[in-house]
């Protein structure tokens, strides 16, 4: 009975209302990480509000950004770019134009990608075709920058890029300045955790309200619920009061006359843009190189994939069955009539008024059939509270908490970095002493990028014992594929 604040948080009872908190600290989870848009986009929606629109008016740029998005998902770089050329200098939007300009600089980035792999092939891709895009993107990078209101994860993708293109003195500095913001984030972040407070730093428009709320309830199997119960409120919220009236305001914000389905759509669309991404790739999910093996980064890693695939909820069906079997026996249950009768009296904390008149309940198991019930109380009492339970205040300090992991992995990051530089500008030592400390730590989820920096800086020492360790441990750490083998 004592145990229902936890049950009800975990059942998701507190979906309803949302915490600002909890959308300001997840949408600064999703800036860190480089989540941005839909996962997958409804092509047929998306090309019926371009159509209402004319692709004129706020909605229907933000209908043509939506297709870029389509095709960027796809791979189909070209026809993104396209997209996003016909309405660019149109949006006077400032988020909507800072997120068709980031999508635009993925697609120009994944294109050069594929260029220089063709490029090794003869005929493949000139050398001209790879200049363009790269003067393009380096256009699209300083435009960012300007547009970005002294946004540091955006100074850092124009850092490493200007590093890309062989500038390490400019690379260098900006990546210093970019070390002391971070600090100062993570020690703010800190201050968030301690104070059981979110990581407040984004906008309140309301599309990314209406987006978190209805991210909580796609029916893509991801979670599963606790109870039959719980499962009809999740079910019944896409049409509830609360969600209505962020669907209508929304409507009313971008001036358009579009069906609820063709809201929802863009919803996401707007959530991306003033979420205020950073449009580059910080955690990619997969690559060449495997993942760092360590308990630290093992805890880091399963709070990252929790954001992609959220928990489940603790209670299954099954567990609930067992509770039903190995309830406590009867002596240790008020009656019926004892319980409606402190119910009957308005109050503002009714566990606490429960306890107050029948005690606290047994906290072990009195006989040996009691014991199934104690133990799924534990794991009740234990787990990590759903990343669907918004409207729990643990949530937000929760994803405060991933702010400061994310923020220590792109610190990390920005040293590494720093030591590429340092080894171009001939200052091999110093990058050594960086590298070790990230190396060190054994929390750095990308750690391959830690041993390329020594790597190469040990070898423009001459180190050459110590430089091959090093790529020994880079070589162990590469994923092995069909043209490894």
């Amino acid at each position: 009975m004592f145990y229902t604040r936890r049950v009800s948080q975990t059942a998701l009872a507190h979906h309803q209302p949302i915490l600002d908190l909890s959308v300001s600290s997840r949408v600064t989870v999703n800036r860190l990480l480089g989540i941005w848009g839909k996962p997958t986009i409804n092509l047929s929606v998306i090309n019926a509000i371009v159509s209402k629109t004319k692709g004129e008016g706020v909605a229907g740029y933000a209908g043509k950004i939506g297709k870029a998005m389509y095709y960027f998902q796809r791979r189909n770089n070209e026809a993104a770019i396209t997209e996003i050329d016909d309405v660019f200098f149109h949006i006077s939007d400032e988020a909507l134009r800072r997120l068709a300009l980031g999508i635009r600089l993925r697609a120009k980035s994944e294109l050069l990608h594929l260029k220089e792999s063709a490029s090794r092939v003869f005929g493949g891709a000139t050398e001209l075709e790879m200049t363009e895009i790269r003067n393009s993107l380096r256009d699209d990078y300083k435009m960012l920058e300007s547009i970005s209101c002294g946004c540091w994860l955006a100074h850092l993708a124009a850092a490493e890029y200007c590093l890309y293109e062989g500038n390490a003195e400019k690379a260098y500095h900006s990546f210093c300045t970019i070390e002391k913001t971070i600090e100062g984030c993570i020690a703010q972040c800190a201050r968030s955790i301690f104070s059981s407070q979110g990581f407040h730093n984004t906008d309140s428009h309301v599309s990314l309200f209406l987006a978190f709320q209805l991210g909580r309830f796609q029916a893509d199997g991801r979670l599963k619920v606790s109870s039959r119960n719980v499962e009809k409120i999740i079910k019944g919220m896409k049409g509830d009061h609360y969600t209505e009236r962020l669907i209508s305001s929304f409507k009313k914000d971008i001036h358009a006359n579009l069906t609820n389905e063709e809201a929802i759509e863009l919803a996401y669309v707007f959530e991306a843009a003033h979420a205020r991404h950073h449009f580059h790739d910080y955690f990619p999910r997969t690559g060449e190189y495997r993942n760092w093996n360590s308990e630290r980064v093992d805890k880091i890693q399963k709070n990252i994939e929790n954001v992609y695939v959220p928990n489940s909820v603790s209670l299954r069906y099954e567990v609930l069955d067992r509770i039903k079997e190995a309830v406590p026996r009867q002596p240790f249950y008020a009656s019926e009539e004892s319980v409606r009768k402190i119910l009957s009296v308005v109050s503002t904390d009714v566990i606490t008024d429960l306890k107050k008149a029948f005690g606290p309940s047994p906290k072990a198991p009195l006989v040996q059939s009691e014991d199934d019930y104690y133990d799924i109380l534990r794991n009740i009492e234990e787990g990590a509270v759903s990343a669907d339970a918004a409207g729990a205040s643990e949530y937000p300090a929760i994803q405060a908490k991933l702010c400061c992991q994310l923020l220590q992995q792109l610190l990390y990051r920005v040293r590494v970095n720093r030591a590429v530089a340092l080894t171009q500008l001939d200052c091999p030592e110093s990058a050594v002493k960086l590298s070790d400390g990230v190396i060190d730590s054994d929390e750095y989820i990308y750690m391959w990028r830690a041993y390329l920096a020594r790597a190469e800086a040990n070898k423009r020492l001459g180190y050459i014992s110590k430089s091959n360790e090093d790529f020994r441990q880079l070589f162990d750490l590469r994923r092995e594929t069909r043209a490894n083998v």
